[in-house]
């Protein structure tokens, strides 16, 4: 649910259990609100850092809307699993992290939550190869999606620059990025 040093500063590198006292801090962090009043202590404070040099990837599938609409739930998920668990594992290897998959949207990024002086180049890398996996993965699907599988194309946008991070707390409290570099890539995306 949320990258390694951020989970060790919310519940502390050495908890194992939720029954801990830091266990029951992180349940007191997640499910406090901060209303901007400035009152309560720094423990109901946001946790957000600004990472001044990261690069963000957003990776759609083009066609996909027009494909899953006549396909089962099962092949659309067939789909989806097989492209995302293949992403992760070059995430894995490269460093690369894994902020959040929206339907067809991937997102990851680099300099996140771990800074790193490297992050254009290893996200470059990691496009270059998401899209070589793509394009063999939805080869090897057809045979069982059907021909037009072969057709869908991935559309990777990257840009790089100062970025906001943090838990969002609420009822689904997860990591998560604003700031130009996102928002930029973000209406990229909407306008097609």
């Amino acid at each position: 649910m949320f990258p390694g040093a951020i989970r060790d500063r919310l519940i502390g590198p050495d908890a194992t259990t939720e029954t801990t006292k830091k266990g029951k801090n992180l349940k007191t962090f997640m499910s406090s609100s901060h209303d901007g009043t400035g009152g309560g202590d720094s423990s109901d404070a946001p946790l957000a850092d600004l990472f001044l040099e990261a690069t963000v990837l957003f990776a759609d599938i083009s066609g996909f809307t027009a494909w899953s609409s006549s396909r089962e739930p099962v092949q659309v998920f067939t789909l989806l699993e097989s492209i995302y668990q293949s992403f992760d594992q070059i995430a894995k290897r490269r460093r690369i992290f894994k902020v959040e998959t929206v339907g067809d949207c991937y997102v990851a990024a680099a300099g996140i939550p771990d800074p790193r002086k490297d992050h254009a180049l290893m996200v470059a890398r990691f496009a270059r190869d998401i899209m070589i996996i793509f394009g063999r993965l939805t080869k090897e699907l057809e045979v069982t999606l059907g021909p037009d599988t072969g057709d869908l194309n991935l559309r990777v946008g990257i840009n790089s620059g100062p970025v906001t991070a943090g838990v969002l707390r609420g009822e689904r409290a997860r990591f998560q990025l604003f700031g130009d570099v996102s928002a930029t890539l973000r209406r990229k995306r909407s306008l097609g």
